[in-house]
């Protein structure tokens, strides 16, 4: 699975014209180095659309012309008739590599080069030819520039149009969230939202920020909605309703979340499904790729904490809400039972889009068929993707557990072994285990890691998987998702082959 060249800068230009001008201020230094690099970007991309075409229907001409150049040659009895002769045989064979963008640009060069070899040749026999002659090189020599020339004349033509079909910049304005809220509030007779900025980073869902001033004073909230594109997933907890419900319920355990307020579906105004909740304190941990530096034990140990609060969760807590979202296959269901009921899950997503072929998943999937732990205790809610990008802290203290999208039922070792690469960047690992036991984690068996790894790996390169298909196939021009497929992919596969031999 992979991104060709022409999608990667397709995405680029559309991130720079769309992500980038907008902003881009009044420096004129500015706008000439990223005038030159979208100039850049832009004959590349021809390269990989238009250039292909132009190459094949010019090559025969220039061929031609070479060929009626060595026949003048060797009516004047030039020695170099031989070697071009041979030269020209070699560029007009025929090489199924000549298909491909770089050997078209290859033969193309190959050609152009033989033509100028034959029109030096040519030249130098303009001091001893007669009139008759120096007309016919002059002709010769004219034509062989003319193609060039047109050569260069079709490929500067500007790119064909692109029409994105969406609009890559997201809104969101103050009116219709004024109006939503006042809905919720029906007593305040203040209702202002101000300062609303986008949160940049996430895949999964837009994230916005905004103050609201009621009769109470000013209330710092979130809105969490789905993005305008098509995001990795449609289904389960990935949709605002679902996910909206757990949290709810995850919030009244006690957990360390911020605190959900209210959903709608369809809002006049907002394009798209959204939640309110409140803002809390404190910044990301770290990224998806490695922990702040300024991490200490004490805050992964209050990590542990809430991991094992979170396991410890019966759940017949959730009965309603899987009742709701899934039926009755995960009420009382065991942590292998929840971990096979996930793995079925995503293989019947992930047979039911537009893929991009990948023989790695088809054998991560067998693999996860053939090794799913036979762990007997009650499943568990189990966030899975437990990792400092969707954790806030406040200095030393842990202030919220984000975006609840991937939730599942099964065994406690997917969130464990999901957090440990990070967690053992600051403290040991045993330590970290010790203090989620004695906060009351169950003991998890080692060789249920290696399950739980992959089956992080698959979901990871399965939903990439269908982020990228939508940018091949023109369903998503969320150029962000570009970096899925460059950055997470390759890391992905090699951590799941090596996981898995």
């Amino acid at each position: 699975m992979k991104f060709t060249n022409r999608e990667c800068l397709e995405k680029m230009l559309l991130a720079m014209q769309q992500g980038i001008v907008p902003v881009l201020g009044s420096s004129d230094t500015a706008k000439v180095a990223f005038g030159t690099v979208m100039q850049g970007l832009q004959e590349l991309l021809k390269r990989e659309t238009i250039t292909p075409t132009i190459l094949k229907n010019h090559f025969p001409a220039g061929l031609d012309i070479a060929n009626r150049q060595i026949e003048l040659l060797a009516s004047l009895n030039r020695q170099e008739v031989v070697n071009l002769k041979a030269s020209y045989m070699q560029v007009a064979s025929f090489n199924p590599a000549w298909e491909n963008v770089s050997g078209l640009q290859k033969k193309y060069d190959e050609l152009m080069t033989h033509l100028e070899n034959c029109s030096r040749a040519l030249f130098d026999c303009t001091s001893t030819a007669s009139a008759e002659q120096k007309l016919k090189i002059s002709g010769l020599l004219k034509q062989a520039a003319e193609w060039e020339l047109s050569f260069v004349n079709q490929q500067g033509q500007p790119l064909p149009a692109s029409n994105p079909g969406q609009t890559l910049v997201s809104t969101l304005d103050a009116a219709p969230l004024e109006a939503f809220i006042r809905k919720q509030l029906p007593e305040s007779r203040t209702i202002t939202v101000e300062n609303i900025q986008r949160v940049l980073g996430g895949f999964g869902k837009e994230t916005w920020l905004f103050d609201l001033v009621t009769d109470a004073g000013l209330q710092p909230l979130v809105v969490r909605k789905n993005n305008i594109a098509p995001g990795l997933l449609d289904r389960g907890t990935w949709q605002i309703n679902q996910e909206f419900s757990l949290i709810q319920l995850v919030y009244q355990e006690g957990i360390t979340i911020p605190e959900p307020l209210w959903m709608s579906m369809k809002e006049p105004g907002i394009n798209t499904p959204f939640f309110i909740a409140r803002r809390v304190s404190g910044k990301a941990m770290g990224t998806f790729m490695k922990g702040n530096d300024d991490l200490t034990e004490g805050l992964w140990c209050q990590v542990a904490e809430q991991l094992a609060k979170i396991h410890t969760i019966p759940i017949q807590r959730f009965s309603g809400y899987i009742s709701e979202f899934y039926g009755d296959e995960l009420q009382n269901a065991t942590a292998s039972q929840g971990m096979r009921h996930y793995l079925n899950w995503w293989h019947d997503y992930w047979k039911s889009f537009d893929r991009i072929s990948s023989p790695m998943e088809i054998y991560l999937f067998d693999w996860l068929y053939n090794n799913l732990p036979d762990d007997r205790r009650p499943a568990s809610l189990i966030h899975s993707d437990f990792g400092p990008h969707n954790m806030l802290a406040d200095g030393d203290r842990l202030t919220a557990i984000l975006d609840w999208e991937s939730t599942l039922f099964g065994s406690p070792a997917m969130d464990l072994a999901y957090v440990k690469r990070w967690v053992t960047e600051t403290m040991d690992w045993q330590n970290f285990v010790d203090h989620y036991e004695r906060c009351g984690g169950p003991h998890i068996d080692q060789a249920e890691y290696a399950f739980c790894d992959a089956l992080t790996y698959m979901r990871t390169l399965t939903g990439t998987n269908m982020s990228s298909a939508n940018l091949r196939f023109h369903k998503s021009t969320e150029y962000k998702e570009l970096l899925l497929g460059l950055q997470f992919v390759p890391q992905m596969m090699i951590s799941a082959f090596n996981n898995t031999v």
